[in-house]
C-alpha cells in the first residue's frame, strides 16, 4: 500500500513538473517544446486519419492526375537533376535538358518547390515512396506553419495546438492533400506570408516575407497560387492598416506600401528566373481568359451551393456543384461554429475586428462565381482559394479558444441557443445528408464536457483546453472517414498500391521491351492505339520520344492548332494529348517509327505498318508494328504552298498537302522552291441511314432517347483507302451543361472513339468537328455504328465519310526521304545533324513549334520557319550542310537579369541592417 502511494505521489510531482515546465517556458524554448507534442499528437493522428489508405495498402499516388502529373514529375526530378548534378561534378559537363524531346510536346517547368527538390536526391525507382512521405511532410509542415503564426500572435500551447489540426486537416487539405500534393504547399506559406506582413505592418525586419514569397513563386504551380495569395496579403494589410495606424495614416500608408515592396519585391525579384517563364508559358496557352462567363451567372451560384455551405462547414463535403463552385472544401472542426459565433457576440471588442472583417469579406468572396473567376487566374470558376478561407477560420478557432474557459453563462445559454438553431436548420432545412446529425452529437458531447468542466471549478476549467484538442482531433478524424472511408464511394481505391506496376503494363513499357527498338539508335518517335491516362508523361521513364503529354502549361501551340486543324479525335480535356489516331499521313509526318497494338477486339495498326514484335504485360499483349514509310526528324520538300491557299481546303486536302508540299505561313526566300497546287485524291462517299436505335435526328438536332443509342450507316467504300468518320459540329452545349463524353464507331473489323465536351466544362477543348480513323481496308468497308452514350438533344450539323485511296502514298513519302537529316545528336538543347543536297531543298524539322527554339547552318543563324503548322524547318542550298537546333526558354534571360537584380537587393538590405543596427 505504501509503494503503491509513493508511486502516486511520484507521478504526481513529476504531473505538476510536467505542467509547471509549460507555464516556466517562454520564446524558442516554449516553441521548441510545443513542436515535440505536436509532432507526436500529429505522428499519432495520422495513423487514424490515413487508416483506410494503410489498411488497403494504399500509396498516395491518384489514378488521374496523380500518376500521370505528380508521380512522373517527381521520377523525372529525381532522374534528370540527379544524373545532370552527377554529370557536372564529374566534369562531364552540364546535362539537364532544357528541352527534353521525350516529353512530348512541351516546354520544360521550372517551378520545382521543397519538399520536391528533395526527390533529387532519391532514388528514380523508389519515388512512390517517396511520395507518400511527401504528402505526409506536407499536413505536418501546414500545422507547423499554423504554429508559428500563432506563436508570433503569443496565444496559449493548446489553443494554437487545436487551430493548427483544423487548419492542417480541413476538408480542403483532406481532399487535395492526397490527390493533389501541391495544392496545400499554399497552406503552407500562407501563415507564414501573414506573419511576414505583419512585420512589415510593426516595421521589424521582414526576412520571413522576402524568403516566403521566393519560395512561395518557385515551387510546383507556385505562380498560380501566388496570385491568390497576393491577393489574400492585400485583403489582411489593407484590414489590419486600421488598426495598427490611428493618425499620419496617408503618409504611414505611403511607407508602408514602400516597406513592402523592398521586402516582398525582393522576393519577387529573386524568384523572377522561374516566374517570368512560367508567366509567359500559361500566357501562351490559352488558359488565361477562358470564356466560361458567357455560360454562367457570375455573381452568385444556384441555391444548392449555399445550401451546401451551411451543411458543409463542419462535414467533409462531395464538391459544390460539380465544375461551376468547384473545389469549394469546408469541412471544418465543428467547435469552429461556436468559435464564429462567439466572435460575433460582441461587436464592439475592436480587438477582434479585423478577425471579423476577414472573415465576412473571406466568405462573400466564396459566394460570388466572378470572384472564383479572378482568383482561379481567369481560367475557370474554381473555389481553390478556399485554403485561405480555411485559414482565416482556424484563426478564429485558436484566438476565441481562450474565451471557452471564462465565457459568462448567459452568454453560454446565447451561443448554445444559436447552436441549436444553426444545426436545426442545417438538419431540417437543408436535409442534405444523414451525417449531418453527427457534428450535433460531438457538439453536444463537448458542451456536456464543457458543463462538466465549468461545474468543477477553477480546476475544472484547466481540463476545457484539453478537452477541445481531443475534440478538434475526433473531428477532424471524422472528417476524413467521411471522405475515405464512406460507404456511398471508395475514395482510397482511387490511388495506386504499386504505380511501377502500373506504369510497366502500359505500352511505353512494352514499347521499351522489344528487341527491334531496343537495337535501333536511330532518333525517332513512338506512339499506341491505347496509351493511357496514366502513362501520358511517361515516355521519357522509358527513354522514348513520345508524343502523349498532360502538361499544365508551356505546350506547343501549333501543334494543338495542328491536330485542330486535322481535326483528330480528342482527349475530353483541352491539354491532354494522347496520339495522332492511326492516321498514317500524320503519324509519318510527325517521323513516329513504331507502334503499339494492344490486342483486343477491333483493334489495328496503321496503314504501311509490319509486325516486328509481340510483347506481353501481365495480363495484357501489345503487338509491335514499324513503319515502312516512316521519315526521320527531318526530311525535305521541293514544294511550298502559302498558308493562305491551304486554308481554302478541305480537311483532308489539308493532310494531302502536307504530304506533298510544306505548308508556309509565308513565300520562303528561296525562289527555286515550286508554290505547288494539291490534287486532293480523298473522296467523300455517299451513304444510308440504315438503322436508328433510341435516337431521332432532324433539322440538325439529334435526340438520344437512350442510353447508348446507335446510328448504323451504310455505305460503298473505296478499296486499298483509309476510311474516315467526321462528325461535323456536335455540340453537347446546354446552358451551363458541362457534360462530356466518348463517341464510339465501329466497323466490322475496327473501332475509333473521339471524346466530346460542352462549352461550359472548365478544361473544354471546344472541338466539335472530329475525325475518327476507321482504319485501312484492301476491299473497302461498307457500314459503320455509331454509339451514343448519353441522353440528351444536341446539334449535330451532319455527318459525313470519306475515304483516302493510298495508292500514292509510297511514293509521296519516298520523295520526302530522299534527303533527310543525318548523324542527329540530341542534347541538352536541342540537337545537330547532317544533309547532303543534290538541289536547293526546304528542311522540315518534326519538332513541335515554340518560342524559344533557333536554327543555325553551318554554325550560321537562319530563319526559322513554322511549317505545317505544327512542326519547324529551314531553308537549304544544294551542297552539305551541319544543321543545329538550339531551345532556351522564353522569357529565362529576363528572369534571370531580374533575379540577379534581385540578389542585388538582398546585399543592399543585409548591408543596410548591418550599417544601421537594425
Amino acid at each position: 500500500m505504501d509503494a503503491m502511494l509513493g508511486i502516486r505521489m511520484k507521478m504526481k510531482k513529476v504531473w505538476n513538473e510536467y505542467f509547471a515546465l509549460w507555464r516556466k517556458l517562454t520564446g524558442r524554448k516554449l516553441y521548441f517544446f510545443y513542436i515535440i507534442h505536436y509532432t507526436l499528437l500529429f505522428l499519432i493522428l495520422i495513423q487514424f486519419v490515413f487508416a483506410p489508405f494503410f489498411k488497403a495498402e494504399k500509396g498516395f499516388v491518384w489514378h488521374d492526375d496523380g500518376i500521370s502529373q505528380h508521380f512522373t514529375r517527381l521520377v523525372y526530378i529525381s532522374s534528370i537533376i540527379r544524373e545532370g548534378l552527377c554529370s557536372l561534378i564529374s566534369g562531364k559537363g552540364w546535362s539537364i535538358p532544357m528541352y527534353d524531346f521525350r516529353t512530348g510536346f512541351i516546354a520544360q517547368d521550372l517551378q520545382i518547390g521543397f519538399p520536391q527538390i528533395l526527390a533529387a536526391f532519391w532514388p528514380m525507382d523508389k519515388i512512390d515512396i517517396f511520395y507518400n512521405y511527401y504528402v505526409i511532410i506536407n499536413y505536418y509542415l501546414i500545422g507547423l506553419s499554423f504554429s508559428a503564426f500563432g506563436f508570433f500572435f503569443r496565444q496559449k500551447p493548446l489553443s494554437i495546438m487545436v487551430g493548427a489540426i483544423t487548419y492542417a486537416f480541413c476538408g480542403y487539405a483532406i481532399f487535395a492533400g492526397v490527390r493533389h500534393p501541391h495544392f496545400v504547399v499554399p497552406m503552407i506559406f500562407l501563415p507564414l506570408l501573414v506573419i511576414g506582413t505583419e512585420k512589415v505592418l510593426r516595421k521589424e525586419k521582414a526576412w520571413l516575407l522576402l524568403c516566403t514569397v521566393f519560395l512561395s513563386l518557385t515551387t510546383q504551380w507556385g505562380l498560380y497560387f501566388s496570385c491568390m495569395q497576393a491577393i489574400f496579403i492585400i485583403i489582411y494589410t489593407s484590414v489590419r492598416f486600421f488598426d495598427v495606424y490611428k493618425e499620419e495614416r496617408l503618409q504611414e500608408l505611403l511607407k508602408l506600401i514602400g516597406r513592402l515592396l523592398v521586402w516582398g519585391g525582393t522576393g519577387v525579384l529573386l524568384g523572377c528566373f522561374v516566374a517570368i517563364p512560367s508567366l509567359l508559358a500559361i500566357l501562351g496557352t490559352g488558359r488565361v481568359g477562358n470564356d466560361v462567363t458567357s455560360f454562367k451567372n457570375m455573381l452568385h451560384y444556384e441555391i444548392s451551393y449555399y445550401k451546401n455551405f451551411i451543411t458543409d462547414f463542419t462535414l467533409m463535403p462531395d464538391e459544390i456543384g460539380e465544375f461551376f463552385g468547384s473545389w469549394v472544401f469546408l469541412g471544418f472542426s465543428t467547435l469552429t461554429v461556436p468559435a464564429v459565433l462567439l466572435l460575433f457576440f460582441d461587436v464592439k471588442k475592436k480587438k477582434e475586428r479585423s478577425l471579423r472583417i476577414l472573415f465576412i469579406l473571406l466568405t462573400v468572396m466564396l459566394f460570388i462565381p466572378a470572384v472564383a473567376y479572378v482568383m482561379s487566374g481567369f481560367s475557370n470558376i474554381s473555389g481553390r482559394f478556399c485554403f485561405g478561407y480555411a485559414f482565416i477560420v482556424a484563426a478564429i478557432l485558436m484566438f476565441m479558444l481562450p474565451r471557452f474557459v471564462d465565457i459568462e453563462r448567459g452568454r453560454m445559454a446565447v451561443v448554445g441557443i444559436l447552436l441549436v438553431v444553426y444545426f436545426a436548420i442545417d438538419y431540417f432545412v437543408v436535409k442534405q445528408s444523414a451525417n449531418q446529425v453527427k457534428p450535433f452529437i460531438m457538439l453536444l458531447v463537448a458542451v456536456l464536457i464543457y458543463i462538466c468542466c465549468i461545474l468543477a471549478g477553477e480546476k475544472g476549467k484547466q481540463w476545457i483546453p484539453p478537452c477541445c484538442l481531443a475534440i478538434t482531433c475526433f473531428s477532424v478524424w471524422y472528417s476524413s472517414y467521411l471522405k475515405y472511408n464512406s460507404n456511398e464511394g471508395n475514395y482510397v481505391g482511387e490511388f495506386w498500391d504499386d504505380p511501377y506496376m502500373t506504369l510497366d503494363g502500359d505500352q511505353y513499357s512494352s514499347l521499351s521491351q522489344s528487341k527491334e527498338i531496343i537495337e535501333d539508335k536511330s532518333f525517332y518517335r513512338v506512339t499506341g492505339d491505347s496509351i493511357s491516362r496514366q502513362e501520358l508523361g511517361v515516355s521519357f521513364y522509358y527513354n522514348l520520344n513520345g508524343l502523349s503529354a498532360y502538361p499544365y502549361f508551356g505546350w506547343s501551340n501549333a501543334y494543338i492548332k495542328w491536330l485542330e486543324e486535322m481535326e483528330v479525335a480528342r482527349s475530353t480535356n483541352k491539354h491532354v494529348v494522347y496520339d495522332l489516331d492511326a492516321r498514317a499521313s500524320l503519324i509519318s509526318l510527325a517521323s513516329i517509327k513504331y507502334f503499339a497494338e494492344r490486342e483486343k477486339e477491333l483493334s489495328f495498326a496503321p496503314y504501311g505498318f509490319t509486325q516486328v514484335d509481340n510483347i506481353e504485360n501481365f495480363e495484357e499483349k501489345d503487338v509491335i508494328w514499324e513503319n515502312e514509310y516512316w521519315l526521320p526528324i527531318g526530311y525535305t520538300y521541293k514544294n511550298y504552298m502559302e498558308k493562305k491557299q491551304y486554308e481554302t481546303l478541305d480537311v483532308l486536302g489539308k493532310q494531302e498537302a502536307q504530304i506533298c508540299s510544306v505548308v508556309l505561313d509565308e513565300v520562303p526566300r528561296l525562289s527555286s522552291l515550286i508554290n505547288a497546287d494539291v490534287t486532293m485524291t480523298a473522296k467523300k462517299i455517299p451513304y444510308e441511314i440504315a438503322e436508328m436505335k433510341g435516337l431521332t435526328w432532324e433539322d440538325e438536332k439529334i435526340t438520344i432517347e437512350e442510353t447508348n443509342a446507335t446510328l448504323m450507316l451504310t455505305f460503298a467504300g473505296i478499296p486499298k483507302s483509309e476510311t474516315y468518320l467526321r462528325i461535323i459540329n456536335l455540340d453537347l452545349t446546354n446552358g451551363d451543361s458541362t457534360q462530356y463524353w466518348w463517341l464510339k464507331a465501329v466497323t466490322d473489323n475496327t473501332s475509333a472513339s473521339a471524346g466530346f465536351v460542352a462549352d461550359a466544362f472548365p478544361y473544354a477543348h471546344r472541338q466539335k468537328t472530329q475525325i475518327l480513323n476507321m482504319g485501312y481496308s484492301e476491299d473497302g468497308y461498307n457500314n459503320i455504328t455509331i454509339t451514343f452514350p448519353s441522353k440528351g438533344t444536341y446539334c449535330l450539323n451532319n455527318i459525313e465519310i470519306w475515304c483516302q485511296p493510298m495508292n500514292d502514298y509510297f511514293r509521296q513519302i519516298d520523295a520526302l526521304k530522299e534527303d533527310v537529316l543525318e548523324n542527329i545528336k540530341t542534347n541538352w538543347r536541342g540537337l545537330t545533324g547532317t544533309i547532303s543536297l543534290s538541289t536547293d531543298k526546304f528542311l522540315c524539322l518534326a519538332i513541335p513549334y515554340m518560342d524559344g527554339w533557333k536554327a543555325y547552318v553551318d554554325g550560321e543563324e537562319v530563319k526559322l520557319y513554322q511549317a505545317n503548322t505544327a512542326f519547324m524547318g529551314v531553308e537549304l542550298l544544294a551542297g552539305n550542310h551541319e544543321v543545329e537546333l538550339r531551345y532556351w526558354l522564353p522569357g529565362l534571360t529576363v528572369g534571370i537579369i531580374l533575379s540577379g537584380i534581385g540578389v542585388i537587393c538582398l546585399f543592399a538590405l543585409v548591408i543596410y541592417q548591418i550599417k544601421s543596427g537594425k
